[in-house]
């Protein structure tokens, strides 16, 4: 009896009420500290990188174009960890992602604007899609662990990419391991004057609404949920759980080659090594860090934008080793876990006392 209302105490509103707040501290602690180290006073570099990453209207742009990748690909996770299913390969569908939409702006460039663009968005997606569905294939085939599959695709995904950018689909004008620019009948019109916000950044924002739908508001969610607190009992009460399985890594893959094809086609306008900054690792805390909630995944990520931004100029004016700021973005996984453990013991010993009847 205890136990049911211990877990009824244990709301996720309460665990991130505790798991939110302490894992901003953890990043601003650790941010401060690098200023300090590097001889800066701490007040100044937050304050700073605050103003640098959302200080105006411009800035504020910036950090929202920069937040795309991350929660397209941090919602498209959602839809798998929901169900269970562990898709750990987003970093290696964003590339694939990318590739495929470079090729086909590349190829198709000649048709009217805006076909290309149409096009290469859409393979983009669809490349990303193909690519998650081989780990969700070997599970369901062959019962092989799709985190531990996803995981070394990412691999196979990156030096792919680099074979192609060294050579089939190199730049033939530059020294540098990049496709040629897209063409201009591939590239998405920007929509605000002196920014970079472009149509495909307003494409991603109706991705957010419409994940907000799906997930919450339709009996699609309420099977993924079933289907990851219990897959036994999901199975036996006639939900198809290889199906899931295929729908939630398949959409998974394809936000987040739909992130790729909004840098190829919208940001940068070419594929380069590095295009990536480990969005899909990133991403992976992010959607933790968001309550895996498509809004919390949006709000997280635009913060996480707007400190990477804010971050890079104060480098700049600081002469701060940016290397420095990239372990600082590869912790974050790690504070996100260590918060949810700390948050959820103290939830539920807080919970635990108020229901035995303990007055603290």
């Amino acid at each position: 009896m205890v136990a049911e209302k211990l877990s009824f105490a244990v709301s996720g509103r309460a665990l991130n009420a505790v798991f939110i707040p302490l894992c901003v501290a953890l990043i601003v602690a650790s941010l401060a500290l690098i200023f300090e180290i590097s001889g800066v006073n701490w007040v100044h570099g937050l304050s700073l990188t605050l103003y640098y990453g959302y200080g105006t209207t411009a800035f504020l742009l910036e950090s929202l174009l920069r937040s795309v990748p991350l929660f397209l690909i941090s919602i498209g996770l959602i839809f798998p960890f929901t169900a269970g299913v562990w898709n750990i390969g987003a970093e290696g569908q964003f590339y694939i992602g990318a590739i495929v939409t470079a090729g086909t702006a590349l190829a198709f460039s000649s048709l009217p604007f805006p076909i290309p663009l149409v096009l290469a968005t859409l393979s983009g997606c669809l490349g990303g899609t193909l690519y998650a569905l081989i780990p969700a294939f070997l599970r369901v085939k062959y019962g092989i662990n799709e985190l531990l599959t996803s995981l070394m695709l990412n691999f196979v995904a990156y030096h792919l990419t680099s074979y192609l950018l060294l050579g089939p689909m190199k730049n033939p004008l530059t020294q540098f391991a990049e496709t040629p620019p897209m063409p201009e009948t591939a590239v998405a019109p920007v929509l605000v004057p002196s920014t970079r916000f472009n149509a495909l950044t307003v494409i991603a924002l109706i991705m957010v609404l419409a994940s907000y739908i799906a997930l919450t508001k339709t009996r699609f969610a309420i099977s993924i949920r079933y289907m990851g607190a219990n897959p036994v009992a999901a199975q036996c009460s006639g939900i198809d759980i290889n199906r899931l399985v295929y729908i939630t890594m398949g959409i998974s893959g394809a936000l987040a080659g739909l992130a790729s094809a909004h840098e190829v086609l919208g940001v940068i306008r070419a594929v380069r090594m590095g295009i990536s900054m480990n969005y899909g690792y990133v991403a992976i805390g992010l959607a933790y860090f968001g309550g895996l909630h498509p809004v919390g995944a949006f709000a997280v990520s635009l913060l996480a934008a707007g400190v990477i931004n804010g971050t890079l100029m104060a480098s700049f004016f600081y002469n701060i080793p940016i290397g420095v700021y990239e372990v600082l973005l590869g912790m974050v996984p790690l504070y996100v876990v260590a918060s949810r453990k700390i948050a959820d013991k103290i939830v539920r010993s807080l919970a635990l006392r108020q229901v035995s009847g303990v007055v603290t």
